[in-house]
């Protein structure tokens, strides 16, 4: 069964440095185009950054994906999956609509998110049946307690960069897509 809605997100991001453009796995440009291995790509890309890429440890690990479990706590998100990789991070999550009854503001307030006060500019799909709460969001503030969290530990530098710009989000309509994502988070690595 197809819904209007998502059912959940599943969201992919990668450390940075670890995963370049042109990588030999394959990679993405932001919008989803397909970007096949490229050796003189990935040396640009590697001659850009200004750290050496990095790989997390077990605690690293460790810490990001307690931090994850906050985020979605404090949030009211439901996190479904998730596996935190020493290069990348996935996960599968629900998260609650925006109730139609409320004003934008208020529903926002009431989910705990912060939001900017210029009207679609804070990360909200509006419609009639409510609004959704879009997957860029989801993963920013993931990154953004998880990032927190390491350096609050003193797992990472609080001048470096740690996670890539944007990730992977996927919309999951039907519970065929939501099962299939959560295998592979849980299975699949």
């Amino acid at each position: 069964m197809m819904y209007n809605d998502p059912l959940a997100y599943f969201i992919t991001f990668t450390v940075r440095g670890s995963w370049l453009h042109g990588d030999e796995r394959g990679s993405y440009k932001k919008g989803g185009e397909f970007i096949p291995p490229a050796p003189n790509w990935v040396r640009m890309e590697t001659d850009k950054l200004k750290v050496p890429p990095f790989l997390l440890s077990m605690i690293q690990r460790q810490v990001v994906a307690k931090a994850i479990e906050e985020t979605c706590q404090f949030r009211n998100w439901q996190l479904l999956e998730q596996n935190v990789r020493t290069n990348h991070v996935h996960i599968v999550v629900t998260v609650p609509k925006v109730p139609p009854s409320l004003p934008v503001g208020a529903a926002v307030t009431a989910l705990k998110i912060k939001t900017k006060a210029r009207s679609g500019s804070d990360g909200i799909i509006i419609s009639g049946s409510g609004g959704i709460i879009k997957p860029e969001k989801v993963m920013s503030a993931l990154k953004a307690n998880a990032t927190r969290c390491l350096r609050e530990a003193g797992l990472f530098p609080a001048d470096q960069k740690l996670w890539t710009e944007h990730g992977s989000t996927i919309y999951l309509f039907t519970e065929k897509a939501l099962d299939a994502a959560r295998r592979y988070v849980r299975d699949g690595q």
